[in-house]
């Protein structure tokens, strides 16, 4: 469209001003400098906005990280009290308290895992923001050197018609070397460090085995009685001795209880190792 237009006012100035070649050529001159200072100025334009938004996007993409690494010490706190009211609950041996702090562990480790994940998910989205706004620069700085390509083709070819040999305007080399420079750059600082994993042996792991104890139960057995003074088991002589000396002799059977001892076998669970999630034993 700029090289038609410049066509037109070349053929007109010459028309018009066959005797003065130098004030035409002067005139086409100053036509083509404002045309490409309203065209550069528009591109300048788009870079800074183009600017201005990779700014705000890591602006926002850094704030979305330290909320994400709030969450985590949030959840990591969760952890570490989830982790002490099971030590409490072992220490007491009540398996449901047991059962209830192993859960609420097990509820806290995957919270902490998924905070985590989602400041990893953060930081890369920070180190995306960060690489982009180099790119841009780059980016826009190469549009524009792509748009003065046509401008100075078009000046080349109506200035040298005549010559067959003129006028393949050679490609800059700078701006592509540039930009891949920064982009490769950019990209080896993309992918952050993952943090290294810290065991903790929370979970047990449980085992059984039978041990022999001594129980008791008791049994009952009959004894007889002397109605006259309370022997136990009396013999014919001392029945005879009490008919002699008190006029007569009774007795009754009384019913007793003894604690006899017998050998059980029990089986009772116990504690053989803890474990991380990772799967680590200790």
């Amino acid at each position: 469209m700029l090289k038609k237009r410049i066509v037109q006012y070349w053929t007109t100035i010459k028309d018009t001003c066959k005797k003065h070649k130098k004030t035409a050529l002067a005139i086409l001159l100053i036509i083509a400098v404002a045309a490409g200072g309203s065209v550069g100025y528009k591109l300048m334009t788009a870079t800074d906005s183009g600017v201005a938004s990779n700014e705000k996007k890591l602006e926002q993409a850094k704030e979305a990280e330290e909320e994400a690494v709030k969450e985590e010490k949030s959840a990591e706190d969760e952890l570490k009290d989830a982790e002490k009211e099971l030590e409490k609950a072992k220490k007491s041996g009540d398996k449901d308290a047991i059962a209830k702090a192993e859960k609420k562990v097990e509820t806290a480790k995957e919270k902490v895992n998924s905070t985590k994940k989602k400041v990893e998910k953060a930081k890369e989205e920070v180190a995306e923001s960060t690489d982009k706004k180099p790119s841009s620069s780059n980016s826009s700085a190469s549009s524009s050197n792509s748009n003065k390509k046509p401008s100075n083709s078009g000046s080349n070819s109506s200035s040298s018609s005549g010559s067959s040999s003129a006028s393949k305007p050679s490609k800059p080399s700078g701006g592509s070397s540039g930009s891949s420079g920064s982009s490769s750059g950019g990209s080896s600082t993309s992918k952050p460090s993952k943090p290294a994993h810290t065991h903790s042996y929370t979970i047990p792991v449980y085992g059984e085995r039978t041990t022999t104890v001594t129980k008791y139960r008791e049994e009952a057995y009959d004894v007889k009685v002397c109605g006259i003074c309370g022997m136990d088991n009396p013999s014919i002589e001392h029945a005879k001795a009490h008919v002699k000396n008190d006029g007569n002799y009774n007795d009754y059977i009384e019913t007793r209880y003894k604690k006899v001892p017998y050998k059980e076998t029990v089986t009772e669970k116990y504690i053989k190792y803890y474990k991380c999630s990772c799967g680590a034993k200790k």
